[in-house]
């Protein structure tokens, strides 16, 4: 925990971006992200080398104590990182956004590109950094009337840099799917940061 506030934001070793005929899915893939490997290796690493200090004569008991702590911890963090993982994915097709959150009680949201009114990079606040990007998406409601504007915050969730998912969002928005037959491989590579 302590490593990722002393070295900052979140470090993305590889997007994780997919292509599949005409769909590019983004997923949170925890192997891809340095955070990941502190919080979840190096801190039960922490926990067992605090309880093993403070087990030793003449050590402060809160070493002890704080290790377990962290040692109980771990399971909770893990299962977080697992949960992420299986269930946050943005799937782009030529004509519709589907996104899933790791939130409970959280339902798929499939966004028809129609239905998109605006797509931004949004500074929202951060309990690690202060404050992070993430990619803003206001759309129409589909099932309710046309005059109700949902937003939605993408970023945290997903395994991609978020200005390279505001581009690629951007691009995949503005391209006209019929007339351009390349258009879902220049998203991909956009949220590949290419």
């Amino acid at each position: 925990v302590g490593g990722v506030i002393l070295l900052g934001g979140r470090r993305i070793f590889r997007p994780a971006v997919s292509r599949s005929g005409d769909k590019v899915v983004c997923r949170y893939v925890p192997w891809y992200e340095g955070n990941a490997y502190i919080v979840n290796v190096l801190t039960p690493l922490m926990a067992i080398a605090m309880v093993g200090v403070g087990s030793g004569p003449g050590s402060p008991s809160w070493l002890r104590l704080g290790g377990i702590f962290l040692l109980a911890l771990t399971p909770i963090l893990w299962y977080f990182l697992v949960r992420t993982w299986r269930r946050s994915f943005l799937c782009i097709t030529p004509s519709m956004l589907t996104v899933s959150s790791a939130v409970f009680g959280s339902k798929p949201i499939a966004i028809q590109r129609d239905f998109v009114q605006s797509l931004g990079s949004k500074v929202v606040p951060n309990s690690v950094r202060g404050q992070s990007l993430q990619v803003e998406i206001a759309y129409q409601a589909g099932d309710l009337s046309r005059d109700v504007t949902n937003t939605l915050l993408l970023g945290a969730s997903l395994t991609v840099e978020p200005i390279d998912l505001v581009n690629g969002l951007v691009l995949w928005r503005d391209g006209v799917p019929e007339s351009d037959t390349g258009l879902m491989d220049r998203v991909a590579d956009s949220l590949r940061g290419r």
